[in-house]
């Protein structure tokens, strides 16, 4: 009976830890490294043991907005098998990181709205499972970096950025991934907010541009959406700039 207690409750069991040899990474890339398996006090039958890439987003409903978890893809490392007591066991990995994910590292400054990370899950037989989490660093493409940059470059200062449940469009493009990152910029002159959001392929990046304008004499604003498309290795700030400043004049 005591045994068992200690099984439901994960104590002397079986630990896992995964440690990443590549903590950041580029959309399109591959995150590599190692999962350690811990044997416990005891030897416990394991029933699998899978990764998962994950996000938290934001899901709109009609009573508001709640966080959720949402999965970019998953692996399951091993079948069914023994972990001996003190038994340790390594198991390489590597996992694809979609072309569209979404960066949360932009010039160095981490965005803490845009939280990606890797889950992995060892489910031991009659007993509680152990878990890991270890989070994850994507950088931008080089077009986004372009875009971001020439922003900037324009007088308007990244304030964060979050992820929302649902697919983007930007001209031709239609996001595949189920989240999209809104990377929000302060307003200057008429424009109180500016919402820049990637669709991207490896070919091509969209950019769709959200631009919130104050009305005239008092009057109410409105918004403006308009996009536009990049090369996905294109690093030309200044063309980046171009498309920007016509739609923001």
């Amino acid at each position: 009976m005591f045994k068992k207690m200690k099984d439901a409750f994960g104590v002397g069991g079986a630990s896992v830890d995964a440690v990443l040899a590549t903590p950041s990474v580029l959309p399109g890339g591959l995150l590599t490294g190692t999962v350690n398996i811990t044997g416990g006090d005891r030897e416990q039958d394991m029933r699998g043991l899978k990764l998962s890439f994950e996000c938290v987003a934001e899901r709109e409903t009609d009573d508001g907005e709640y966080k959720i978890n949402k999965q970019f893809g998953h692996q399951d490392m091993a079948n069914a098998g023994v972990v001996g007591a003190g038994q340790t066991l390594q198991l390489p990995f590597q996992i694809p990181v979609p072309v569209d994910c979404p960066p949360n590292l932009i010039g160095g400054t981490s965005l803490p709205g845009i939280k990606l990370g890797l889950r992995t899950r060892l489910d031991i037989a009659s007993a509680r499972d152990a878990s890991d989490f270890d989070a994850v660093t994507v950088q931008g493409l080089p077009a986004q970096m372009a875009v971001l940059g020439a922003m900037q470059q324009l007088g308007f200062m990244l304030k964060g950025a979050d992820l929302e449940e649902g697919n983007a469009r930007a001209g031709h493009l239609q996001g595949q991934l189920g989240v999209y990152a809104e990377y929000e910029f302060h307003g200057q002159g008429r424009i109180n907010e500016v919402e820049v959001t990637f669709v991207t392929t490896p070919q091509e990046c969209g950019v769709l541009v959200e631009i919130d304008k104050r009305g005239r004499w008092g009057f109410e604003g409105g918004d403006k959406v308009k996009s536009f498309t990049l090369p996905t290795q294109s690093a030309d700030v200044s063309g980046a700039s171009q498309y920007l400043h016509s739609m923001l004049s």
